[in-house]
């Protein structure tokens, strides 16, 4: 599957595709295998969002965000309070092969890895509302604070994945 950016200039928006699941989740591990591309202005994402588009302000969130360079973001949106960002920065440049993101869920932690390295543990607060499971790529005009001025110049900025597998899963 290829989930593409897409050229345009619209400032203060985001350009894009996405797959979202139907169904949200309350636990379960999730891997996808992928080959994220990186862009100035690019942020393409693995996560977990209580709300299909975002918008209400309330939303439960934790992600896995690719963000203008080869740094990882994780973050936690808990009834849409965030501020828990954190960036790790791979060893390696993460959008020259495909690597392994994992999301395990339980009702006591979410552990984030990258192929099999636990970069992040969320253990309080933990989502409380159900979520849906969304990959996405979308280029963000006007973000130039938190991933670089948006940069069309290399397109397309192919989002490759491999595969998605969901084991033990909880799902409403």
């Amino acid at each position: 599957m290829f989930i593409d950016s897409v050229s345009q200039s619209c400032p203060g928006s985001g350009n894009g595709g996405r797959m979202r699941t139907n169904v949200r989740y309350k636990s379960g591990k999730f891997e996808v295998r992928a080959k994220m591309p990186i862009a100035s202005g690019l942020v393409p994402a693995i996560y977990f969002a209580s709300t299909p588009d975002n918008t209400n302000g309330s939303q439960d969130e934790f992600d896995f965000e690719l963000i203008g360079s080869n740094r990882m973001q994780t973050n936690l949106f808990i009834y849409g309070n965030g501020g828990r960002e954190q960036v790790w920065n791979p060893p390696t440049d993460l959008s020259k092969d495909f690597h392994i993101y994992t999301f395990e869920w339980t009702s006591r932690s979410i552990v984030l890895k990258v192929d099999n390295q636990v970069i992040r543990t969320f253990d309080n607060p933990m989502p409380q509302q159900p979520c849906y499971f969304i990959l996405t790529n979308w280029m963000c005009v006007g973000c130039d604070g938190w991933t670089g001025p948006a940069d069309w110049s290399r397109q397309p900025y192919d989002f490759i994945v491999d595969y998605v597998k969901i084991t033990d899963a909880t799902c409403i």
